[in-house]
C-alpha cells in the first residue's frame, strides 16, 4: 500500500472546514444541489469531494516540496565529492546550503528567499553563468545546474503564485465541485480506473522519484496528530489521489492534452500530459492585446460613511448594545472588515537604534584588532605546517605592519588571476586580462571599418602599433569572430613578422607592478575589516541581549526573575548604545497592528519599511506590521502559533540580516521590549467596567456607523445619477464635464492607467512582465479584493460609464466615472509581437504566458460545457441563490 501524506494546516475560520461550514452549514445535510446523468448530487457528496480534493492536493504539494528538498540534499553531497568542477561548486554552494537550512527557522527561510532574488542578477547569477559556460555538454555539472534551476523556480513560484498541484478543475466553489463530480462520473462511464501500483508510479514520476518512505511517515504522523481529518486512512487518501488522476485522464480524452496535472515541474510523460492544446493566430493575439492592455482613466468621488453618522437619530438600547457586543466580543477591530471588533488587540512596545559600520569607533578599532588577530595566528602558527610565529609576533608588536600580510595575499591572488588562461565562456565578454593592453584607438578604427565608416589614418596606425601588448590567448579567444579576419596581420605566430614580438611577450609577459592593485586592495581590505568588526559588534549585542533576558522565556517563567531579566536587558541595551554614542528610540505607549504605522515615535521604522524593496506596493509599510504581529505555525500542530519576533531579540530592519551595500550606510536594529496579549471580555458589563465606560462608547459608535452605511449607499447612488448625467457630454465637451465635476461637493481624485494586464519592466530594463495594477493607500486605503477588477470590467463600455463601489469596511463609498481610454495601436502591437519571439529575459511574455494560457483555459471551459450538456446537468437554483445571499452577508 502506498503511504500518502497531507499538510496539517493551521486551522481557523478560514481553513477548509470553516469554508465548508460557511457554505453548507445552513443547508440541511444531504440537500440536493443538482442532477446529472439522472442521479442527484447532494451537499453530502460535494462535502466529501471537497475534503478529498484538499487532501490530494495537499499531499502532492507536500510531496513535491519534499522531493525538491531531497534533491538539494543530494546536491550538497555532490559538493563534498569530486563529481563537480570548482566553477560549478562555487556557483551553487551558497544556494544549496541556504536551501537545506531553510527549514530550520523562519529567519533561515527568509535568508534563503532573499538569496534567491540574487540568482537573477548580481554575483550569484554571474557565477552560474560562468559555470554554465565552462560546463561540458551532458556532464554532471550541467545536470547539477539544471537541478538548481528547477529548485529555484519551484520555490519562487510557490512563494509568489501558489496553486494546487492538480489543476484539472481550479477552485472549490459549488460550481467547481459539480464540474469535478461530472468528470468522475464520466470516468466511471468510460471505465477509467487505476490500480494502487499505477498511482504509485504516477506519483513517483510527478515527484522525480525522490520521495522517500521516511518523508511519507513523518508527514503522515503529523497529519494523524492534527485531528483535521477524522477517520483518515491510507485507503481513503489513495482514493482521493486516484480520483484526481482519473479526472485528469477524462479531460485529456475530452480535449486532447491539457494543462491540468503532472505538476508545474513535471518531465517526461507527465510533462506531455501537461501541455495544452490550441494556439492563437496573430489576429487573435492582436485582439487579445487590445482588450487586456487597454488602459482606463477614471475620476472617483468619495463619500465617507462617517460624514453621515450625524443623520442617524436613533440611539441604541441596552439590548442593542449587549447583542452587538456579544456577537463581536471575540473579534479584533480590523480595517479590512465590514464588522466591528470589541476584543482588545495585542499591543507592543518597540525600541530601535541606528547603527553605522562607518562610525569612528569601528574604524579606530581596525588596526588593534587586526594586530591581535595576527598575534593569535602567531601563537597557533608554529604548531601548524609552515607556521611562522616569529614573523607574526613581530608584526603584532607593530600594529601598523599588521596590514601587510593580507595585502600581500591579495596581491598574489590578483596576479594569479591576471595570468590565468581565458576560460571558454569568457570569449563572449571581451574582457582583457591586466597582462594585456587593448589600445582603444586601433580597436575603434577596426570596428569603424567593419561598419562601413573606415578611418584610414587610424587603421594604418593600428597596423603599425606595437601589437606585442596583445596576449596570445586574448587574440584567440577574446576577439569576436567577426574581428578575427581584421586582426589577422597581428596573429601571434613565428610566420608573421608582426607576431614575433607579440609571441615572445605572450610567453613571457612583463610582471604587473604592485601599484596597479595596491590602492584598491588596501581600500577593500579596510572596508572588509570594518564590515567584519561591525558584524561582530552587532552579533555580540544580539547574543548578550538575549542572554540578559533569558529568564523571561520558557513555558512558565518566574515573575520576579522575569522582571529582573527585563530590567537587565534594558540596562544592557542602554549601556551598549551609550558606549557607542547612539540614541535608542521607541514608543512609550503600546501600539496595535493599526496604530503602529501612525505613532510618531516609530516614524523611522515606517520610513524604512516603505523603502523596503520587497514591500507590497499596495501595503508600503507591511513589513513592519508583519514583523511584530504576524505569526507562523509550529512544527507540532498541537502547539499554538508563534509570533515572528521575540522579546529582546535585536534584528536589522527591514532586512533581518545586513549584508552587502546595507553595511555601507546607516541601518536600523529593532527589538521588542514589551507586549500586552489580546483581551476578550465575557460580558458587556465586565468590559464596560474594566474599560471605565469606554466600551459603551465603542459599541454605540459601531452601532451608529452600521446604520450610516445604508445612508452612505443611498448618497452614493444619488451622486452616481448626477455624475452620469453630467458625463453624457464627455465625448464632445470633456473640459466642460471636468469643470462641472469640480463644482460637486465631494472629494475627487484620478485613478489612471488601469488595465487587465499592465506592462512592467522586470529586474532589468530588458526583462518584461505584466500584472494587474494596484491602488495606492492614498487612493483607497482598504479596497475590496475585486475593487480594481470591477473598474477594469468596464473597459468595453463607453466613456461616461459610472459605477458605485465601496471599500472593504464600507467606511467609504466611491462613484467612479470612466473619463478616457488609452487604446493600443498596431505599431505598439508590432513591437510586442516581435519581442514575443525573442528568447531569455528580453522575451515579451504576453503571448506565451497570457494569450496562450487564456486560449487553453477557454478550451477547458468548452470541454466542461460539453460535458454538462451530455450529463443534462440541472442545478437547484434556489439553493444556489440562498448560498450566494448568505455568503454576501457573512
Amino acid at each position: 500500500m502506498l503511504t500518502f501524506v497531507l499538510s496539517a494546516g493551521t486551522g481557523g475560520a478560514t481553513d477548509f472546514f470553516g469554508q465548508v461550514g460557511n457554505m453548507f452549514g445552513r443547508a440541511q445535510r444531504g440537500t440536493v444541489v443538482a442532477e446529472a446523468y439522472g442521479d442527484n448530487i447532494s451537499t453530502t457528496e460535494l462535502d466529501e469531494l471537497r475534503r478529498e480534493r484538499l487532501a490530494a492536493n495537499s499531499f502532492m504539494s507536500m510531496a513535491e516540496e519534499a522531493s525538491f528538498m531531497n534533491l538539494a540534499k543530494d546536491l550538497k553531497k555532490d559538493l563534498q565529492g569530486n563529481r563537480l568542477t570548482k566553477d560549478t561548486k562555487d556557483a551553487i554552494d551558497r544556494f544549496i546550503g541556504l536551501k537545506v537550512d531553510s527549514i530550520r527557522s523562519g529567519e533561515d527561510f527568509n535568508a534563503y528567499m532573499t538569496y534567491t532574488q540574487q540568482m537573477f542578477g548580481g554575483p550569484p547569477a554571474q557565477l552560474i553563468q560562468k559555470a554554465r559556460a565552462s560546463a561540458k555538454p551532458d556532464s554532471d555539472d550541467v545536470k547539477a545546474l539544471d537541478n538548481v534551476q528547477d529548485i529555484l523556480f519551484h520555490d519562487l513560484i510557490n512563494a509568489r503564485m501558489p496553486s494546487p498541484f492538480f489543476r484539472t478543475v481550479m477552485g472549490d466553489t459549488t460550481k467547481d465541485l459539480l464540474d469535478y463530480d461530472l468528470l468522475l462520473k464520466k470516468a466511471d462511464k468510460l471505465g477509467i480506473a487505476y490500480s494502487p501500483a499505477a498511482i504509485k508510479e504516477l506519483v513517483t514520476k510527478d515527484t522525480g522519484g525522490r520521495l522517500t518512505s521516511a518523508d511519507n511517515g513523518k508527514i503522515e504522523q503529523t497529519l494523524r496528530k492534527s485531528g483535521r481529518f477524522p477517520n483518515f486512512s491510507g485507503d481513503w487518501l489513495m482514493k482521493a489521489v486516484t480520483n484526481e488522476y482519473r479526472a485528469r485522464a477524462v479531460m485529456v480524452t475530452l480535449q486532447g492534452n491539457m494543462s491540468s496535472g503532472g505538476g508545474r515541474f513535471a518531465k517526461g510523460e507527465s510533462a506531455t500530459l501537461s501541455s495544452g492544446p490550441g494556439a492563437v493566430t496573430p489576429y487573435e493575439f492582436y485582439k487579445f492585446y487590445q482588450d487586456r492592455c487597454r488602459e482606463l482613466n477614471y475620476t472617483l468621488f468619495e463619500i465617507p460613511t462617517a460624514s453621515l453618522v450625524s443623520q442617524v437619530k436613533e440611539e441604541p438600547t441596552a439590548k442593542d448594545r449587549n447583542l452587538l457586543f456579544m456577537k463581536y466580543r471575540n473579534e479584533e477591530a480590523d480595517p479590512n472588515r465590514d464588522t466591528p471588533g470589541f476584543k482588545e488587540s495585542r499591543k507592543v512596545k518597540i525600541e530601535f537604534v541606528t547603527v553605522d559600520a562607518k562610525a569612528k569607533r569601528v574604524a579606530d578599532a581596525v588596526k588593534p584588532v587586526t594586530a591581535a588577530s595576527v598575534f593569535l595566528s602567531g601563537i597557533a602558527g608554529p604548531m601548524s605546517v609552515g607556521g611562522n610565529g616569529i614573523a607574526a609576533l613581530t608584526q603584532a608588536a607593530q600594529p601598523h605592519l599588521a596590514e601587510t600580510l593580507p595585502v600581500k595575499r591579495d596581491l598574489d591572488d590578483r596576479r594569479a588571476l591576471a595570468n590565468n588562461r581565458i576560460a571558454p565562456g569568457e570569449q563572449f565578454f571581451f574582457r582583457p586580462r591586466d597582462t594585456s593592453i587593448f589600445r582603444p584607438e586601433p580597436i575603434a578604427s577596426l570596428l569603424g571599418s567593419l561598419s562601413g565608416h573606415p578611418d584610414f589614418a587610424k587603421f594604418h596606425a593600428a597596423q603599425t602599433l606595437a601589437v606585442r601588448n596583445i596576449e596570445i590567448e586574448h587574440l584567440k579567444t577574446m576577439a569576436p569572430v567577426v574581428l578575427q579576419s581584421w586582426l589577422a596581420p597581428f596573429n601571434l605566430s613565428a610566420a608573421n613578422a608582426f607576431g614575433w614580438p607579440a609571441l615572445a611577450y605572450a610567453h613571457n609577459p612583463k610582471p604587473i607592478h604592485d601599484a596597479l592593485y595596491l590602492k584598491d586592495i588596501v581600500a577593500q581590505l579596510k572596508k572588509d575589516q570594518i564590515h567584519s568588526l561591525f558584524k561582530k559588534d552587532t552579533d555580540e549585542f544580539q547574543n548578550k541581549m538575549l542572554e540578559a533576558a533569558r529568564d523571561m522565556f520558557g513555558p512558565a517563567p518566574d515573575k520576579a526573575k522575569s522582571e529582573a531579566a527585563q530590567k537587565a536587558a534594558n540596562k544592557f541595551a542602554a549601556d551598549w548604545a551609550a558606549a557607542r554614542g547612539l540614541t535608542i528610540g521607541g514608543n512609550k505607549e503600546a501600539v496595535t497592528k493599526t496604530t503602529i504605522l501612525t505613532d510618531p515615535a516609530l516614524k523611522p521604522l515606517v520610513e524604512a519599511a516603505e523603502k523596503d524593496l520587497a514591500k507590497d506596493p499596495a501595503e508600503p509599510a507591511s513589513s513592519l506590521v508583519k514583523k511584530f504581529f504576524d505569526m507562523f505555525p509550529q512544527q507540532d500542530p498541537r502547539m499554538p502559533p508563534m509570533m515572528q519576533t521575540m522579546k529582546f531579540d535585536p534584528e536589522f530592519f527591514p532586512n533581518a540580516r545586513a549584508s552587502g551595500e546595507d553595511l555601507d550606510k546607516p541601518t536600523l536594529m529593532v527589538w521588542l521590549t514589551d507586549e500586552l496579549p489580546p483581551v476578550a471580555y465575557n460580558s458587556f458589563d465586565i468590559a464596560n467596567k474594566e474599560t471605565k465606560g469606554e466600551m459603551t462608547k465603542l459599541v454605540d459608535a459601531a452601532w451608529k456607523l452600521d446604520k450610516a452605511k445604508a445612508l452612505a449607499q443611498k448618497e452614493a447612488d444619488k451622486v452616481a445619477e448626477q455624475v452620469k448625467t453630467i458625463a453624457k457630454a464627455i465625448e464632445s465637451n470633456k473640459p466642460g464635464v471636468e469643470k462641472q465635476f469640480t463644482e460637486l461637493p465631494y472629494k475627487q481624485f484620478p485613478v489612471e492607467g488601469l488595465a487587465k494586464l499592465k506592462f512592467q519592466h522586470g529586474a532589468t530594463q530588458a526583462s518584461m512582465n505584466y500584472e494587474t495594477p494596484k491602488l495606492t493607500k492614498e487612493q483607497v486605503a482598504n479596497p475590496t479584493p475585486d475593487f480594481v477588477e470591477k473598474l477594469i470590467d468596464q473597459r468595453n463600455k463607453p466613456l461616461g460609464t459610472t459605477i458605485v463601489l465601496h471599500d472593504a469596511p464600507r467606511s467609504k463609498y466611491y462613484v467612479a466615472v470612466l473619463m478616457s481610454k488609452n487604446e493600443r495601436t498596431v505599431d505598439q502591437f508590432r513591437d510586442v509581437f516581435n519581442k514575443s519571439n525573442a528568447t531569455g529575459a528580453s522575451q515579451n511574455p504576453l503571448y506565451s504566458q497570457y494569450a496562450l494560457s487564456d486560449e487553453r483555459q477557454k478550451e477547458v471551459r468548452d470541454a466542461i460545457l460539453r460535458l454538462r450538456a451530455e450529463a443534462k446537468l440541472t442545478e437547484n437554483e434556489e439553493f444556489i441563490k440562498n448560498q450566494k445571499r448568505e455568503a454576501e452577508t457573512e
